[in-house]
């Protein structure tokens, strides 16, 4: 329940549809708090220590503080892409900003070459689709 209010109050108060977070979290980390991957990204939206620190969270692993950064930063990946094409390329593209960085999307001028950015996108998608009520 607590991940729940979480994920629709700060998608509320931040302006993103809380089935997008939903779809996040769960390919992210499968709504398990405490959550480490290989690569040092932590928590429920598996943030990295860069954006721990930037976004002012003094506990990763705590389920309200990881969330409020997670959308933080999904709306602020969201407004940089805003204007950029249509709605669903810029959702693709913060996707795509939020796994592999906008570093890597500005680089190669969309979604980066890696294959688990890409998936990642994909998988986000279907879930998203889904939770939405599509096929």
């Amino acid at each position: 329940m607590e991940i729940a209010s979480g994920i629709i109050g700060f998608s509320l108060r931040y302006g993103v549809d809380a089935r997008l977070i939903m779809a996040m979290v769960m390919v992210e980390s499968d709504f398990n708090p405490h959550e480490v991957s290989s690569a040092g990204a932590m928590g429920l939206g598996q943030l990295m220590p860069s954006n721990v620190q930037e976004m002012g969270v003094t506990d990763v692993y705590d389920t309200m503080q990881n969330l409020s950064a997670t959308v933080r930063l999904v709306r602020g990946h969201l407004n940089d892409y805003k204007g950029r094409g249509n709605t669903f390329e810029n959702l693709v593209l913060a996707l795509a900003a939020y796994n592999a960085g906008p570093g890597a999307v500005k680089k190669y001028g969309g979604v980066p070459p890696y294959r688990e950015t890409q998936n990642y996108v994909r998988k986000v998608l279907k879930l998203y689709n889904e939770f939405r009520g599509g096929q």
